[in-house]
């Protein structure tokens, strides 16, 4: 049995006991919610002989969501 859910502009497809992650939610009374960060992304801008090269990273921020049961 699965069902389909939507979060943050996007639908999900998820089953009971599967782990997945979401864009961050801001959390309700009596809710259990733990936000976490995501893997950190590279950026390098690059110009080859020029003496230019720019470093940046981004880490989005997510919350790991774990299905516990799903009710028809």
């Amino acid at each position: 049995m699965f069902a389909v859910f939507s979060s943050g502009g996007k639908q999900h497809r998820v089953t009971e006991g599967e782990v997945i992650k979401l864009e961050r939610l801001t959390a309700e009374p009596g809710e259990e919610v733990a936000p976490t960060w995501s893997q950190k992304v590279r950026i390098i801008k690059f110009k080859r002989r020029k003496d230019y090269m720019r470093r940046q990273g981004h880490r989005q921020w997510f919350t790991q969501l774990k299905i516990t049961g799903i009710s028809g």
